[in-house]
């Protein structure tokens, strides 16, 4: 590769780069909009935990018993987000190896 091929890759990677770090920025921000929504979520997919043994008769805990457990579909939405997260991180991991093997220091 020659000094243009690689300045031209370099801003490529760059440009990569800073995309998906806002990407991360967005991401951040859904992350704390689904976490505002929660009780939301729960009302719509169903309740995916219950209380047993000593705990569950307390008034507190009524609509969270056995009978109320719907399952794990609440827990889509949150996997789904922490699997967009893993996947950011990831390619911005990988950007920056590609920096470092082409000498170009990252900020």
């Amino acid at each position: 590769m020659d000094d243009a091929e690689r300045a031209a890759e370099v801003e490529r990677l760059r440009t990569r780069l800073a995309e998906t770090r806002a990407r991360q920025t967005r991401f951040a921000a859904d992350l704390k909009e689904f976490e505002a929504s929660l009780a939301r979520v729960r009302s719509e997919l169903g309740n995916p935990f219950f209380y047993s043994g000593g705990k569950h008769g307390r008034p507190e805990n009524a609509q969270k018993t056995v009978v109320n457990y719907t399952g794990y579909k609440s827990h889509e939405p949150a996997l789904a987000l922490l699997r967009e997260g893993d996947a950011i991180k990831q390619e911005i991991e990988t950007i920056l190896d590609q920096l470092r093997s082409l000498g170009a220091a990252s900020e």
